[in-house]
């Protein structure tokens, strides 16, 4: 069996982000740290209600009004980068109502054979399902414990007919800046070394 990292790797910063402030050249100068008048790519939604999406690199910026996003390269590297960004905009706007902040990183289970924990998504109500003739097309279960000064919260998820899908979130609630501002300076071995030992439950 084999874990195979995919799109989407995040940063989220939960809060009551002011959207007027975190515009692309703002975002540009402040969080990507480039010159004045350094391009970035700015991608605009067909939807008008979405947010502006502000690109530099592997890195992606999405403000919303209650969370900020970065997307970075499915990689601890990307992430890394993705850390920093996050806490430049703690940094820069210290006056938002932040309430959270949380790593995500996401896998695909590619080949083996099923059982150990996907067994987990069978079971008894599988099996009454199948006595009804009810088709099952969705399976998941999570698990949520105590990791440092937060908590991570691992989900395991099959679309029936497709690879299961493994997803790790690694977050800090706080309303202290200082507090998600450490959680964004965590050693990224100490990240890699936590979800090396959930991939090693598959």
């Amino acid at each position: 069996m084999e874990l195979k990292a995919i799109k989407p790797w995040t940063v989220v910063i939960a809060g009551l982000w002011n959207r007027g402030i975190l515009s692309p050249n703002w975002i540009a100068k402040h969080l990507f740290g480039l010159p004045e008048g350094e391009e970035v790519e700015v991608q605009v939604p067909f939807n008008a209600v979405l947010p502006l999406k502000v690109r530099r690199g592997e890195s992606t910026v999405e403000s919303q009004e209650k969370r900020l996003q970065i997307e970075c390269a499915p990689s601890f590297e990307g992430l890394a980068e993705a850390m920093k960004i996050g806490e430049r905009a703690i940094t820069e706007l210290p006056k938002t109502p932040f309430s959270a902040v949380g790593l995500n990183v996401l896998y695909e289970i590619v080949g083996g054979e099923r059982g150990g924990s996907s067994a987990n998504l069978e079971g008894v109500i599988d099996e009454r399902l199948k006595r009804e003739k009810r088709e099952v097309t969705l399976r998941s279960t999570n698990r949520k414990y105590r990791w440092r000064e937060g908590q991570a919260l691992v989900v395991v998820e099959e679309v029936v007919g497709h690879p299961m899908k493994l997803a790790v979130n690694l977050e800090r609630q706080s309303r202290n800046e200082e507090d998600l501002k450490a959680w964004l300076r965590l050693p990224v071995p100490d990240v890699s070394d936590e979800v090396k030992k959930i991939q090693a439950w598959f």
